[in-house]
């Protein structure tokens, strides 16, 4: 792995690469930005958190107030809870990367935490149920009713964790010996994967409870290839969302336009998070063919067609309607290159 440069770090913002030691040197500033919005938050009010359930009011001020003084607060080089995040977005909006940020975060990569390998991604928040949990699942569902989804519930699983745990570290090795960038990318930024039960979903990401992947049970779609898939899918969004924490892609973010995943217009935001992760997916998917059984090598081809024609319709919606800022631009750019269009 080469040597991260400032102005390396700098355009991973906008480039499609994925550059291991830029992932932890920004994800580094976020999470000692936030943590120190959080801090400051609860010392003053937490009213300009916007949060208006009193019982995730009292359990956000339980994780702000810890912070203050855990060594993993603060000061912290990797993510600990996807709690804090889901805290932190209310207060901590996206902004230009400052130059002592910059320096800062080039710096922090001589620390030792930061030089050893990253932790796996855990699969206890089932067993240990995080304050953090319940209101992620739901925010899920409410997510898709918003969007005017037929949704049923979306439920914490009650299955056996041992064989989703079994297909999931497959599947996990699977994108350590096909792109190894991708798997240190995702155990850079992902602290926990959550099997739940819902028809509606696959898998899922919230930013309010960035860390986290969310995997349905489902017996028709949790398999090795389709978990590799869904592990591309939803560590993308937490790759894309890191981005957009410090600068915008987009200048008309909530105007909808036609979905290459979803029946109803989405926001132009969604659709380009859409393009995104289809785009790590068809890349992920033709550098798995060589570690996968033969037998498999026509379904993942297969699959890889219709992804491409789903892609196609997003990048032709994006093209249509949205807006791009200059970091946007060159990233909608890079995605059309990855993909051997122009």
């Amino acid at each position: 792995m080469t040597a991260l440069t400032r102005t390396a770090f700098v355009e991973q913002l906008s480039t499609w690469d994925i550059h291991v030691d830029a992932t932890k040197a920004l994800a580094r500033v976020m999470s000692r930005n936030t943590n120190r919005a959080l801090v400051n938050a609860i010392s003053s009010s937490l009213e300009r958190l916007s949060v208006s359930v009193e019982p995730e009011a009292r359990w956000l001020s339980q994780c702000a107030a810890q912070l203050e003084t855990a060594d993993k607060g603060i000061n912290a080089t990797r993510w600990s809870d996807p709690l804090h995040f889901w805290l932190g977005l209310h207060i901590y909006p996206a902004r230009p990367l400052s130059p002592e940020e910059i320096k800062e975060a080039l710096l922090s990569l001589n620390d030792k935490a930061l030089k050893a390998p990253p932790p796996r991604v855990a699969f206890d928040a089932n067993r240990a149920k995080p304050r953090w949990l319940h209101p992620g699942l739901a925010l899920l569902r409410s997510d898709l009713l918003a969007e005017g989804e037929p949704v049923g519930p979306i439920t914490q699983t009650r299955q056996d964790l041992t064989p989703l745990i079994e297909i999931t570290n497959r599947s996990i090795e699977l994108l350590e010996v096909a792109w190894p960038e991708a798997a240190l990318e995702m155990h850079e930024l992902v602290r926990q994967i959550v099997f739940f039960d819902g028809d509606e979903l696959t898998s899922a990401f919230t930013a309010q409870t960035f860390g986290a992947i969310y995997l349905a049970t489902s017996a028709t779609t949790l398999n090795v290839p389709a978990v590799y898939e869904y592990l591309l899918h939803e560590s993308g969004h937490h790759a894309l969302t890191l981005k957009e924490s410090f600068t915008s892609m987009l200048l008309n973010p909530e105007e909808r336009t036609e979905s290459p995943l979803r029946v109803a217009p989405r926001p132009v935001r969604g659709v380009f998070h859409a393009v995104f992760v289809l785009t790590r997916i068809l890349l992920g998917l033709e550098r798995a063919l060589e570690h996968v059984d033969t037998r498999d090598h026509e379904k993942l081809r297969q699959r890889a067609k219709l992804l491409r024609e789903r892609q196609e319709v997003g990048f032709q919606s994006l093209k249509r309607s949205a807006r791009f800022t200059d970091q946007g631009a060159e990233l909608f750019e890079a995605m059309l290159l990855a993909t051997g269009r122009n």
